[in-house]
């Protein structure tokens, strides 16, 4: 299979030969001319050491931070490097102090920056300088001067970054000092202004007092509520007792005698109760009463219930003397009742008295707890206010305290860069660190090699170009090549019967590859007409067909070279044979087989010649042809006439096979005429010729009319694009 694939990308290459072998000379060629114009270049390179102390040898944070160099600082620098001009300046001003002519030499500003290039080397500390141009002698010294002065300017770079480094934390320094000292004053002050406040215990004196009067709250709240309870049953009974407004005046049968007023007020229902020494009718009211007597500072008061009593024993008296037989106004009788309406109107006057010190007491009581709870939202004031002193005072001694921290983060950084006098001047505040870190030329350049051309590389890239690009154009052409190339392809894209296929002939001088079947049996050529034959023989089971039709697709395909050598190849099996050339245009067959063309089929179609003055015999025996005759104006209307129908009839009787060879089927419709005519109809495909399209477009033009394609010959067909190797087993037998 490996081999098989290998011969046909060999075949590929010699069908494409001129292709690839232009390619190849072209990009040759053109490879030659850019290595023959390319003018020589030289380089020449110097390393210059770059001290890169750890932080034990910097010996403080601060220095290693600020010092150091790393891998991203040094690809910056050589970045910017190769654009920075007074770098390129000073380079140019060194060449000319040491003698050299910059103008001659192309050593400007300009193009030195864009000559040189920059390169850490790996694994040390080492930078390469290289500079490239056209003058091997003068570029050593060029690129030494452009190191020596880079080291140099990095020096000062860094010397710089140190003071001006150093003259920040000094303003620093003083900002944060300044911001210390002012709060430090601020939470001076503001202590000052509140000394009577503990700052240090950090206690607020209103918070227990605040705590203490909302613990007494509860009980106090709770006695007034029970208060409410017996100010509304006093109101209950004083209602009853029917003491309203109208009688809150002074009884108009008062006597002349001092009048002693007890009033009892009552704030929510303005009940006021008035007795006085004859205002008996209200003292009586109160004491006659039964809701007010119920009243439970009434009913267990010491004077009322002595008065009680005194009034039930004058009473008893009174109705003891009755039983007895004393009239209403006997002496003891009206002494007693005197006595008990005494007892009950002080009776009434003391329940007055009571009832007027219990609404006071209950007056007081809310009173106390209206005070008590505006004491409470004061010293809650005052406990919060003394909270947001605290806060204060906490808010300043943070910011004295971060004010001191700043200043000692500024003192240790100054520290860490080794600086002993932060006051000094420059100068003396440099430390020995700078001296650690100064860069050297520790590789100078010696000589300039050359770098350019470099023919090895050129003529490879060269040779690899052409063959890609010869390969890769052999492919594409290959690729948009949609004609038949293999076995495969014809299998694939054409849906008809394969009968054989032909390999390339190849002969000696003087040979016609129209007779090649009359060759040596055992040839490919040979064995592949047989083949053929064998096919159309058994193309059928029942019968093999009389009159065959041998076209192509398009023109140029060796139809009538197929035509003939299978014509020759009947006639040594069975014959005899007859070989009609149908192409009326332009016919080949009087020419291959050496016979005369000037009478033929058309003569007879017109009426001018009869069979038999048509027939010639040929030089291959039992072969006999007609050939086209006088090529007429008209082909398709003589071939579709009933002549032709009745010469294929004829030469049916006579012959055990007609052939008949037309012209191509995408040419014109002569063939498709034909094809009612015979019983077989068969298609020559020329192998890496014929289109597929054209294939397609041939076939369908018969389809479409009713008419089927009996088989398909593939003509120059190699024997690797064959699927069985037929071809190659039958030249090894016959060899054997």
């Amino acid at each position: 299979m490996l081999s098989g694939r290998l011969r046909g990308l060999a075949g590929i290459l010699r069908k494409h030969v001129w292709i690839w072998t232009l390619s190849i000379v072209v990009i040759a060629a053109a490879g030659g001319i850019h290595l023959v114009r390319q003018e020589p270049l030289y380089r020449a390179s110097a390393k210059l050491l770059m001290r890169r102390p750890s932080n034990v040898q910097l010996g403080n944070a601060e220095s290693a931070r600020l010092l150091a160099i790393d891998r991203v600082t040094l690809a910056t620098e050589f970045e910017l490097l190769r654009e920075d001009a007074a770098l390129a300046n000073r380079v140019v001003a060194r060449l000319v102090a040491e003698g050299l002519d910059v103008d001659g030499l192309g050593y400007s500003e300009a193009g030195l920056r864009g000559r040189v290039s920059v390169a850490p080397v790996p694994g040390t500390d080492l930078i390469e300088f290289s500079l490239v141009g056209g003058h091997p002698r003068s570029l050593p010294a060029a690129v030494n001067a452009y190191a020596e002065e880079y080291g140099r300017s990095a020096d000062e770079s860094r010397s710089k970054l140190f003071l001006s480094h150093l003259e920040e934390l000094r303003e620093e320094r003083t900002t944060a000092t300044a911001a210390r000292d002012a709060a430090t004053r601020a939470l001076t002050g503001f202590e000052q202004q509140n000394r009577e406040l503990n700052f240090r215990a950090g206690e607020n004196p209103w918070v227990g007092k605040r705590d203490a009067l909302a613990a007494s709250l509860p009980p106090l709240e709770d006695e007034v509520a029970r208060d409410e309870d017996r100010r509304h049953r006093i109101e209950e009974a004083l209602t009853g007792a029917g003491l309203m407004a109208a009688e809150l005046k002074t009884d108009s049968t008062a006597t002349d005698s001092p009048v002693v007023t007890y009033v009892v007020t009552y704030v929510v229902t303005h009940v006021v109760v008035a007795v006085d020494d004859t205002g008996l009718s209200v003292a009586l009211r109160l004491a006659g009463d039964p809701l007010v007597a119920g009243l439970a500072a009434v009913r267990t008061h010491p004077e009322i219930q002595r008065l009680r009593q005194g009034e039930e024993q004058a009473a008893k008296r009174e109705r003891g003397l009755a039983e007895v037989g004393r009239l209403p106004g006997h002496a003891e009788r009206v002494a007693a009742r005197t006595e008990a309406e005494r007892a009950r109107q002080e009776r009434g006057r003391v329940t007055a008295r009571v009832i007027e010190t219990e609404l006071d007491e209950i007056e007081r009581r809310r009173e106390r707890l209206a005070n008590r709870r505006n004491s409470l939202l004061a010293v809650e004031a005052d406990a919060r206010r003394v909270n947001e002193t605290f806060s204060q005072h906490r808010e300043l001694v943070a910011a004295e305290e971060s004010a001191e921290r700043a200043v000692d983060d500024v003192l240790l950084r100054i520290a860490d860069l080794g600086v002993r006098n932060p006051n000094a001047a420059d100068e003396e505040a440099r430390p020995d660190v700078l001296q650690r870190v100064r860069a050297k030329l520790s590789i100078r350049a010696r000589d300039a090699v050359q770098i350019a051309p470099n023919a090895p590389l050129i003529i490879g890239f060269t040779i690899s170009a052409a063959l890609a690009v010869a390969i890769g154009l052999v492919f594409l052409k290959e690729f948009l090549d949609d004609t038949l190339r293999s076995r495969e392809d014809f299998d694939r894209y054409v849906s008809l019967p394969f009968l054989g296929g032909v390999p390339p002939i190849r002969l000696a001088d003087g040979q016609s590859p129209d007779l090649a079947a009359q060759g040596e049996v055992g040839t490919r050529v040979v064995e592949a007409f047989r083949k053929i034959r064998t096919s159309i023989l058994f193309a059928e089971a029942d019968r093999s067909p009389r009159t065959m039709l041998i076209t192509s697709a398009g023109m140029g395909e060796g139809k009538t070279t197929v035509a003939t050598n299978l014509a020759c190849t009947f006639a040594s099996h069975k014959g005899p044979i007859l070989l009609v050339d149908g192409d009326l245009r332009r016919p080949r067959v009087a020419k291959a087989l050496g016979i005369s063309g000037d009478i033929g089929l058309s003569d007879v179609l017109v009426g001018s010649a009869s069979f038999d003055d048509v027939v010639q015999e040929t030089s291959v025996e039992g072969l006999h042809a007609v050939s086209a005759g006088t090529i007429p104006p008209n082909p398709a209307e003589l071939l579709h006439g009933e002549s032709m129908a009745a010469f294929l009839a004829t030469a049916a009787e006579r012959y055990e096979r007609v052939i008949v060879d037309t012209p191509p089927l995408a040419a014109v419709t002569d063939a498709r005429v034909l094809a009612s005519r015979v019983d077989a109809l068969f298609l020559v495909i020329s192998m890496n010729e014929t289109s597929r399209r054209l294939i397609q477009r041939a076939v369908e033009s018969l389809t479409s009319i009713g008419f089927d394609i009996h088989g398909a010959v593939l003509n120059k067909l190699r024997s690797e694009e064959g699927r069985y190797g037929y071809y190659d087993y039958a030249r090894d037998y016959t060899q054997k």
